[in-house]
């Protein structure tokens, strides 16, 4: 199976692409008039935050968060704006506890395709975090915290989270779904999972994949093929082959699998990509070298489905 590319199904962005360093204190982007505040809503085409003023009725904090949240819901007064809220998306509840705001969303929050997923999670933020008292977000789906793209909780989030830049990072964004291999429990076969993110068109494929194979699995039933603590020096492709520099810690990190879980994880996960047929690891820019002594990176390796099991259900 190639890859294959998607606009819906999977939420979760790389947020690395969009996330810079939390400050403490209160944003300023949207003072105004007292009682005034910028309610966040998207574009015609859905890719771009867009705002509009509205005067609110309550005063209080708790009836602000309420009044805000339905404001975000209704059709805006501009014709061009639309909501970001998907129309059959419920929210269930919310809490306050000080300057912390917690946001209770049900399960087809999941069906959000990438793009409108983090267009949603910043409107909410940026809307929210006007209301005197609440500096912080964070979103619940199903009683469990939201989950981004890497497996890890979205956490705690402020207007800061997302860069200034989000709407230009978008417009050059696209998601993608990689076919990745990762091992099972005890080391010895690859299963083949499926991971949409969004990307910069201007990243080659091959390196994203490598990337997301660094970053790990992100279901459950999968387990790590490649050490966290691996630097990628260089990825290019030339005739179908895709010629991938490691640091040495390929060899002196690697995990307690079997030999080849490593190595054809790396090259099954190349190969869905269409421009690829082989694979050729270098360590340090050097073929002249043998993993745990078996191995030897002098050879151009093809894709192997031996090694590849069904997941159990």
């Amino acid at each position: 199976m190639k890859i294959k590319t998607c606009m819906a199904g999977f939420l979760f962005l790389v947020c690395s692409l969009f996330l810079c360093a939390c400050k403490q204190e209160k944003p300023q982007e949207n003072a105004q008039e007292e009682g005034v505040y910028a309610v966040y809503y998207k574009n015609q085409s859905g890719t771009k935050l867009m705002t509009e003023n509205y005067r609110a009725a309550g005063t209080d904090e708790t009836t602000l968060v309420r009044e805000l949240l339905g404001k975000m819901r209704d059709h805006p007064d501009d014709i061009n704006l639309l909501s970001v809220f998907p129309e059959n998306l419920s929210l269930s509840k919310y809490e306050r506890e000080g300057a912390f705001l917690t946001l209770y969303f049900d399960s087809l929050y999941t069906e959000m395709d990438p793009v409108s997923e983090i267009l949603l999670r910043a409107a909410v933020v940026k809307t929210m975090c006007q209301i005197p008292g609440v500096n912080y977000v964070s979103f619940f789906v199903n009683d469990q915290p939201l989950m981004d793209a890497n497996g890890a909780p979205a956490g705690i989030m402020q207007p800061d989270t997302f860069m200034e830049n989000l709407n230009e990072n978008l417009e050059s964004m696209q998601p993608v779904t990689l076919i990745l291999y990762f091992t099972n429990e005890t080391g010895d076969l690859l299963y083949e999972t499926e991971r949409t993110v969004l990307y910069n068109s201007d990243m080659p494929l091959e390196k994203l994949v490598v990337s997301q194979l660094i970053q790990g699995p992100s279901s459950e039933g999968v387990y790590p093929t490649l050490p966290e603590t691996l630097t990628l020096l260089g990825v290019t492709v030339k005739d179908g082959v895709c010629y991938v520099d490691f640091d040495s810690s390929f060899i002196s990190g690697a995990l307690d699998v079997k030999d080849y879980i490593p190595i054809y994880s790396l090259v099954n996960s190349l190969s869905e990509l269409t421009n690829v047929s082989k694979v050729q690891i270098t360590i340090n820019g050097s073929t002249d070298v043998k993993f745990r002594e078996n191995i030897s990176f002098s050879t151009i390796f093809e894709r192997n489905l031996d090694y590849v099991g069904g997941m159990e259900e």
